[in-house]
């Protein structure tokens, strides 16, 4: 007994002495003029706030400044201002005499926090349809980042066709699939709802109004359709240990900086806590495929319900490939990804960390697509 309490007094000495070392050195590198992750980058959910509905959507009137890319160096900063509808897009005026108003939606590229407003693809198309058909256009941005085709269904189901759009144009990326069978990922603050299909052909809608769920755990539907959780003890400790200290540690954001280095080995530390970051687990390969095709026939039918069109932009053209096409017959698609593949390997188009289009990406998306889309409404 006396060989186990000594041996315990000397465990907790050495914890002691590493947690006194680390206070040393946190308050050195402080000192040194080294901040905390979270105090160098925005955080993800920048923005956010817990909607029961959509899980999470943009907090409406609020202002701040968006850097990124974690854990890189900084290529952008932005001053980002969301308007009283919880949307990244200036104040709403009334539609235009005459004129056309679209709706686009999707997730982060939609939502395009890296650039400045005017530059997104989004208000460019403004005053070049506006040109192209001479008619007055006005562009509406619902994106939110994170967003699956679920939660912009949804949105759109709910409060978006209160705007009354002429047109919506839902952007499809290579994520949409895997969101729209998760109900809450590592490190998100919030969960969100998700849907799966009944018998009845129709589309049940689960975990809604979201629950609270911990920050370190993971849940997905699997091929049953069926609530699993994919997080282990091991995930869940890093995760902790990333979100509890090395995130808000100056120690580690001058470790990260020499990590850079690496990069291989950063992105393998930094995704250890966050699984579906690189999609470890294959479960519901076909079952989120069979469920994005669903969800988009059921936003192209309420979307005509509501007297107008829905315009599918493929930003991930492997994606589509996997989806019902005789499900979408009728649906328009303009696919994008050839526009951008030759110049994105150049890496033209895009910020160099981070993925997400630049200045130059979204200019040229703007430009390919307005033709395209005054010749639908042309044809309306």
């Amino acid at each position: 007994m006396k060989k186990l309490k000594n041996k315990l007094i000397n465990i907790g000495l050495i914890f002691l002495s590493l947690g006194f070392c680390f206070v040393v050195l946190e308050f050195g590198f402080r000192l040194a003029g080294y901040e905390a992750i979270y105090e160098v980058y925005s955080k993800p959910s920048l923005f956010w706030k817990n909607d029961p509905l959509l899980g999470w959507s943009h907090e409406p009137n609020s202002e701040d400044v968006y850097i990124g890319p974690r854990p890189w160096p900084v290529e952008f900063s932005t001053k980002i201002k969301i308007n009283s509808l919880g949307l990244r897009n200036p104040e709403i005026t009334e539609k235009p005499k005459d004129g056309i108003r679209i709706l686009f939606t999707g997730d982060s590229r939609a939502a395009a926090l890296e650039v400045k407003y005017e530059e997104t693809f989004i208000a460019l198309l403004q005053d070049l349809l506006s040109k192209e058909l001479g008619i007055p256009v006005q562009t509406i941005n619902a994106g939110v980042r994170g967003y699956g085709t679920d939660q912009s269904y949804l949105y759109y189901k709910e409060r978006g066709y209160k705007l009354k759009p002429d047109l919506v144009v839902h952007l499809h990326t290579t994520n949409d699939p895997l969101n729209n069978i998760t109900l809450h990922r590592m490190r998100r603050p919030f969960g969100k709802p998700v849907f799966r299909p009944t018998e009845s052909g129709k589309l049940e809608l689960l975990g809604y109004p979201t629950p609270r769920y911990k920050l370190c755990s993971e849940y997905q539907l699997n091929d049953d359709f069926e609530v699993i959780r994919l997080d282990t003890s091991f995930r869940r400790t890093i995760c902790q240990l990333q979100t509890q200290i090395t995130d808000r540690s100056a120690f580690f954001t001058y470790v990260i900086l020499k990590l850079r280095q690496n990069p291989d080995l950063l992105w393998k530390l930094y995704t250890a806590g966050n699984p579906n970051g690189i999609m470890l687990s294959d479960l519901g390969s076909q079952t989120r495929y069979k469920l994005t095709t669903e969800l988009l026939r059921k936003f192209d039918n309420i979307v005509k319900d509501k007297a107008s069109k829905l315009i599918l932009l493929s930003g991930g053209g492997h994606e589509l490939t996997h989806l019902n096409k005789e499900e979408l017959n009728g649906l328009t698609l303009i696919e994008i990804e050839s526009l951008l593949k030759k110049r994105e390997q150049e890496g033209l188009l895009s910020f160099k960390n981070d993925g997400h289009w630049n200045k130059l990406g979204h200019q040229r998306l703007a430009a390919y697509l307005a033709p395209k889309l005054a010749q639908i409404i042309s044809s309306r």
